[in-house]
């Protein structure tokens, strides 16, 4: 993969990450994890930004969409971090063996 398709990639999942926070309650979005992933995704920091949405769950220990947690589990797959992967998909499939 080149430089310029993998800038491309990386837009493409930023964009992805931007788009989600259509599905997050009001509710949320006071809270300190929003705001650093918003700040994340603001300086192109991707994991980081992803990491701060898994977090805000667990703070907020609140419910989130499917469409939620697959869009995070496409989002990692993308960047290649199977761990955040995998635990958005349980958080769907508590069953599921990976």
């Amino acid at each position: 993969m080149g430089l310029f398709s993998n800038f491309e990639h990386q837009e493409q999942t930023k964009d992805t990450l931007k788009g989600i926070v259509n599905s997050i309650a009001e509710v949320y979005k006071v809270n300190r994890q929003f705001k650093n992933y918003k700040e994340f995704l603001e300086h192109n920091e991707l994991e980081l930004a992803l990491d701060s949405l898994i977090e805000l769950t667990i703070e907020t220990d609140g419910a989130f969409s499917n469409e939620f947690w697959l869009t995070l589990a496409d989002c990692a797959d993308s960047m290649k971090i199977k761990a955040s992967a995998e635990y958005c998909r349980k958080q769907i499939y508590p069953d599921l063996i990976l």
